[in-house]
C-alpha cells in the first residue's frame, strides 16, 4: 500500500477509504475506484502467506473464473491482482447487514425465508451452470442490502482453514467453514452441486431458527455433527411454518447426496413454488413492503397478525 503526500492509501488503482472487519487472514477495506467512480471492497492477503507459487496461481485462477459471474444476487468481482507482493481482490461494495447481523434480532419470517431462499438458490444455480461452486455457503457470506436484496459474497474466497475428518481421525486440510459444509466436504471427498444443495439447506434452517443446524465446541466437533448428527426437526422449532418448507429443507439436507435434490435448479424450483404459496397467503404487496421495512419494524403487531393469519389458513 502506498502513502501519498495527501495521506491517502492505495492498493493498485484503488483509493482506500476505511478498514473494515477482517475475514480470517484477509484485510478488508472499503475503497474507491476513481476510474469508474464507484465504491469497491478491497480484500488483501499479505504476500508472506503466498509462499507456494502453485497455490497462489490456483487461487488467482479461481477468483478470475468467479469474476465472470454476472448475477444481481452475486457480489461481482471487478479485478484480481498483485500489488507490492500482496494478492488483492476488488469486488462490488455491498452496503447492508450480513445475515448473522439480521438474524441477531430473531428468525426470519415466512416471507423473508421465501424471498431470500429463492434469490440465493437461483444465484447458485446460475453459478453452477457456469461451472463455479461457492464452497463456503455460510451465513456471513450472505449480505442484505438496504433495499432488502440478498447478495452472495466471496465466491472462491473461503476464509477459514480447517481439517477434514477421516475414519482414523483428522484428515487433509481444506478451506471452508465447518458449519457450512456438506458431509462429503467435511470428509474431504469430491464435491459437486449437491454439496451446495446441502449447504443451502443448512442456511435455510438457520434463517428459520436463527441458529446453525450444526454446531460444536470446536471445529472438529462441528465437522462430526455435520457428518453424523441429525438437527432438531424444523417443524419442532418453528411450528408456525408450513410443512412444505420443512420438507424442502429436510430433502436438501439429506446426508446421502443421492437422496437430495439432484441440482440447485430443482431446489430453486421448489422454493419458487413455496414463495408463490406465501404470496397467495400474504399478498404480493404485503410481502414486498415487509421485505423493504427496517428490520426492527418487522417485529411489531403487523407481522404477528400476518403470521397468525397464515397459521390459521394453513390449518396447522
Amino acid at each position: 500500500m502506498q502513502d501519498t503526500e495527501e495521506q491517502t492509501y492505495t492498493v493498485g488503482p484503488y483509493t482506500l477509504v476505511a478498514e473494515l472487519e477482517p475475514e480470517g487472514r484477509w484485510r478488508i477495506f472499503q475503497g474507491h475506484d476513481p476510474a469508474a467512480d464507484r465504491d469497491v471492497t478491497i480484500k488483501v492477503m499479505p504476500g508472506n502467506l503466498w509462499q507456494n507459487p502453485e497455490r497462489k496461481a490456483r487461487f488467482l485462477r479461481e477468483f478470475r473464473t468467479a469474476a465472470m459471474l454476472q448475477h444481481p444476487n452475486i457480489a461481482g468481482i471487478h479485478e484480481t491482482g498483485e500489488f507490492e507482493g500482496n494478492v488483492y481482490i476488488a469486488s462490488e461494495f455491498v452496503d447492508g447487514a450480513t445475515l448473522p447481523q439480521f438474524l441477531s434480532e430473531g428468525p426470519m419470517t415466512m416471507a423473508e425465508i421465501a424471498y431470500v431462499g429463492v434469490a440465493l438458490s437461483e444465484a447458485l444455480a446460475y453459478a453452477h451452470e457456469h461451472g463455479v461452486l461457492h464452497r463456503d455457503l455460510e451465513a456471513a457470506n450472505v449480505q442484505l442490502t438496504s433495499d432488502g436484496e440478498p447478495k452472495l459474497l466471496n465466491f472462491g474466497l473461503p476464509k477459514v482453514r480447517t481439517e477434514t475428518l477421516s475414519a482414523d481421525g483428522i484428515g487433509a486440510p481444506i478451506l471452508g467453514t465447518p458449519s457450512a459444509m456438506s458431509p462429503e466436504q467435511a470428509l474431504g471427498r469430491p464435491v459437486d452441486a449437491r454439496s451446495e444443495v446441502f449447504s443451502l439447506g443448512s442456511l435455510l434452517y438457520e434463517m428459520a431458527c436463527a441458529q446453525p443446524a450444526f454446531a460444536g465446541m470446536t471445529p472438529r466437533d462441528t465437522l462430526e455433527a455435520v457428518i453424523e448428527a441429525t438437527p432438531e426437526p424444523l417443524e419442532a422449532l418453528r411450528p408456525d411454518l408450513p410443512d412444505d418448507l420443512a420438507m424442502i429443507v429436510e430433502r436438501a439436507m439429506n446426508k446421502d447426496p443421492e437422496k437430495r435434490y439432484a441440482n440447485m435448479t430443482q431446489l430453486a424450483a421448489d422454493l419458487r413454488t413455496f414463495q408463490r404459496r406465501v404470496d397467495s397467503l400474504l399478498g404480493e404487496s404485503v410481502r414486498r413492503a415487509a421485505r423493504k421495512l427496517p428490520r426492527p419494524l418487522l417485529w411489531g403487531g403487523l407481522l404477528a397478525a400476518l403470521a397468525l393469519a397464515a397459521w390459521l389458513v394453513l390449518g396447522r
